[in-house]
Protein backbone atom coordinates (compact mmCIF):
# COMPACT_ATOMS: atom_id res chain seq x y z
CA UNK A 1 0.00 0.00 0.00
CA UNK A 2 0.95 3.60 -0.04
CA UNK A 3 2.33 4.92 2.55
CA UNK A 4 1.49 8.76 1.82
CA UNK A 5 -2.26 7.94 1.28
CA UNK A 6 -1.99 5.78 4.24
CA UNK A 7 -0.42 8.57 6.22
CA UNK A 8 -2.89 11.50 5.10
CA UNK A 9 -5.92 8.77 5.67
CA UNK A 10 -4.41 8.48 9.50
CA UNK A 11 -4.57 11.85 9.73
CA UNK A 12 -7.81 12.51 8.14
CA UNK A 13 -9.37 9.70 10.69
CA UNK A 14 -9.97 8.29 7.37
CA UNK A 15 -8.86 4.26 7.62
CA UNK A 16 -10.52 1.27 6.55
CA UNK A 17 -9.47 -2.06 9.05
CA UNK A 18 -7.09 -3.24 6.38
CA UNK A 19 -5.41 -0.30 5.75
CA UNK A 20 -5.53 0.74 9.82
CA UNK A 21 -3.60 -2.28 9.73
CA UNK A 22 -1.12 -1.35 7.18
CA UNK A 23 -0.51 2.12 9.09
CA UNK A 24 0.07 0.16 12.31
CA UNK A 25 2.97 -2.18 11.04
CA UNK A 26 4.49 0.57 9.07
CA UNK A 27 4.80 2.53 12.24
CA UNK A 28 5.82 -0.58 13.94
CA UNK A 29 8.54 -0.62 11.75
CA UNK A 30 10.78 1.65 13.23
CA UNK A 31 11.19 4.68 15.53
CA UNK A 32 11.91 6.98 12.13
CA UNK A 33 8.37 5.85 11.04
CA UNK A 34 6.82 6.84 14.62
CA UNK A 35 8.87 10.24 15.27
CA UNK A 36 7.58 10.99 11.24
CA UNK A 37 4.21 10.38 11.99
CA UNK A 38 4.45 12.16 15.04
CA UNK A 39 6.10 15.29 13.79
CA UNK A 40 3.33 14.99 10.70
CA UNK A 41 0.82 14.73 13.23
CA UNK A 42 1.96 17.77 15.67
CA UNK A 43 1.76 19.79 12.16
CA UNK A 44 -1.55 19.13 11.44
CA UNK A 45 -2.56 19.95 14.82
CA UNK A 46 -0.98 23.49 14.39
CA UNK A 47 -3.01 24.14 11.09
CA UNK A 48 -0.74 23.53 8.93
CA UNK A 49 -1.47 22.13 5.40
CA UNK A 50 -0.21 19.07 4.22
CA UNK A 51 -1.65 18.40 1.11
CA UNK A 52 2.60 18.95 0.02
CA UNK A 53 3.39 15.49 1.32
CA UNK A 54 0.68 13.87 -1.79
CA UNK A 55 3.53 14.48 -3.76
CA UNK A 56 6.67 13.38 -2.00
CA UNK A 57 8.96 11.25 -3.49
CA UNK A 58 9.46 8.89 -1.09
CA UNK A 59 12.57 7.29 -2.44
CA UNK A 60 14.52 10.65 -1.94
CA UNK A 61 13.04 11.57 1.33
CA UNK A 62 14.35 8.22 2.99
CA UNK A 63 17.65 8.73 1.41
CA UNK A 64 17.73 12.21 2.95
CA UNK A 65 16.86 10.64 6.38
CA UNK A 66 19.29 8.23 6.28
CA UNK A 67 22.05 9.94 5.07
CA UNK A 68 21.25 12.42 8.33
CA UNK A 69 21.77 9.63 10.18
CA UNK A 70 24.57 8.33 9.30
Amino acid sequence: MDIIKLIIGKLDYNLTREEEVCFKNWVDESLINTYMFDRLEALKERGKDLSEIMNLDVEFAWKQVKQKLE
